[in-house]
């Protein structure tokens, strides 16, 4: 018979012991593994930025950036070609002529007044009080005289000029002729009263 070996005691508690001391290795890993995990967390929460943060910079500067209706509406508001097509849409003003005289008196002034518009040669006659300074015959002269300004067109003017000349009380009359700019309502007014041409024609062929 084979005698058994022996063993020592303690041998066999080393023995006994190595699985265990094994498993507390594994778990001491597993701790240190997840203690670096949570640290690992604990510094990525630290690092991220709080508060509002800054819109994304595009990565290429051809990106496009799409509009809302309100920024739409906006830029169409203040797009300069909507603008310039709506002041060439707006009327364009209408060019008159104003032709003025003067007189001594009220009755003068209404005297002309009346000829004027029975003969349609002016849309319509103004009278104003003003005082003239003027060298008459060597001497500066004052007076108190009377404006009388009449609204017409280019082609009334002719005989406006011939009736005003044939029936003004002085021996110089002043007869002054200015274009002027009126709205373009205005100004078709203007026209609409005036005598059709063959009208004016008679009227400054009976003046002459």
């Amino acid at each position: 018979m084979r005698r058994r070996a022996h063993i020592p005691a303690s041998a066999l508690n080393q023995d006994t012991n190595q699985p265990s001391s094994q498993s507390q290795s594994q778990s001491q890993s597993q701790s240190q593994s997840q203690s670096q995990s949570q640290s690992q967390s604990q510094n990525q929460d630290r690092t991220k930025p709080t508060g509002p943060q800054p819109p994304p910079v595009a990565d290429s500067p051809t990106q496009l950036h799409h509009s809302t209706p309100r920024e739409t509406s906006m830029l169409m508001m203040t797009d300069p070609s909507t603008t310039a097509a709506a002041a060439n849409n707006a009327a364009a003003p209408h060019q008159i002529l104003m032709v003025t005289t003067t007189v001594a008196t009220e009755a003068e002034a209404k005297r002309l007044a009346h000829s004027v518009l029975h003969a349609r040669l002016a849309a319509c006659v103004q009278v104003e009080p003003i005082t003239a300074y003027f060298h008459w015959e060597g001497a500066l002269e004052e007076c108190r005289e009377l404006r009388v300004a009449c609204k017409t067109a280019a082609s009334a003017m002719p005989a406006l000029m011939a009736l005003l000349r044939k029936q003004h009380p002085y021996t110089l009359p002043q007869l002054v002729v200015q274009p002027v700019q009126a709205s373009a309502e205005y100004g078709c007014w203007v026209d609409e009263q005036l005598a059709p041409a063959p009208q004016r024609q008679e009227a400054a062929m009976a003046m002459a």
